[in-house]
């Protein structure tokens, strides 16, 4: 068989692309005593074996592992009883790998349905339906706890406004199932980063009215924060409880 430039290197190259490197890793593993080529008499070429593949497994698996080069050659020299402890910690540290990264897909799963409320609610024009209100409290942003609640879930908190021109105050929700449904205009407020003014608050006031409706309290649940038209915006879901105007039958109170 006739040698490349490099010599012998068309079996060390033929290796590499068995196992999916390059042939310079390979080189330099060697450089680095991990793997020893034999090496033929006469010419000086490398020759590879079957050891030097077991050998070529044994690295990609410790690095797979995530330890560092300069720490496998201590692996070589492990025992069975090391080998066994130390797979052990690096399924423990997979383990807890996979589970971070199920939470952050959890999170991202969360967002993207945040996003895609935006979006639907961006896309139509404000409806009238009954929905479930949350319970609300002041929210403190002295309070370590409300702070906690808002990195662990913004959706958790919001802001209501007693009128369209009414300064907003900022709150914790919480979900209660128990609770009664009340008829609400829904649509999408979008307020403004830089000083937490409302932007179309008076605009979801008017739809009601321009549907014959009476207008109370105005809630509104942290969906997501983006730069719509140069603007950096919070956007909420607005649920804005609402009666029919003038009628009387329907007689309680905001």
């Amino acid at each position: 068989m006739k040698a490349g430039k490099n010599g012998g290197d068309n079996h060390i190259s033929r290796i590499a692309d068995i196992v999916g490197l390059n042939a310079s890793t390979l080189r330099f593993w060697e450089k680095e005593n991990l793997i020893r080529f034999e090496r033929n008499s006469d010419n000086n070429y490398r020759r590879p074996s079957v050891q030097n593949l077991l050998q070529v497994w044994d690295i990609l698996m410790f690095r797979s592992l995530g330890i560092p080069i300069a720490e496998i050659k201590s692996c070589f020299d492990a025992d069975i009883a090391t080998l066994l402890n130390l797979l052990d910690k690096s399924e423990s540290a997979t383990e807890r790998r996979i589970r971070e990264l199920e939470a952050s897909l959890s999170r991202i799963a969360e967002r993207k349905s945040a996003i895609r409320r935006v979006e639907e609610l961006l896309a139509d024009e404000p409806v009238v339906k009954y929905v479930r209100l949350p319970e609300v409290r002041p929210l403190d942003y002295a309070d370590k706890s409300d702070m906690e609640l808002m990195i662990a879930d913004c959706t958790l908190t919001g802001l209501t406004m007693e009128s369209a021109d009414a300064a907003p105050d900022f709150v914790v929700l919480r979900d209660n199932p128990d609770t009664d449904e009340t008829l609400c205009l829904v649509g999408l407020l979008a307020v403004r980063t830089d000083t937490q003014i409302p932007l179309n608050a008076d605009a979801l006031y008017a739809a009601a009215r321009a549907l014959g409706y009476e207008c109370g309290r105005l809630t509104g649940r942290y969906l997501a924060t983006a730069t719509e038209h140069g603007i950096r915006q919070d956007f909420m879901e607005a649920c804005l409880e609402v009666r029919p105007a003038g009628n009387s039958a329907d007689n309680r109170a905001f």
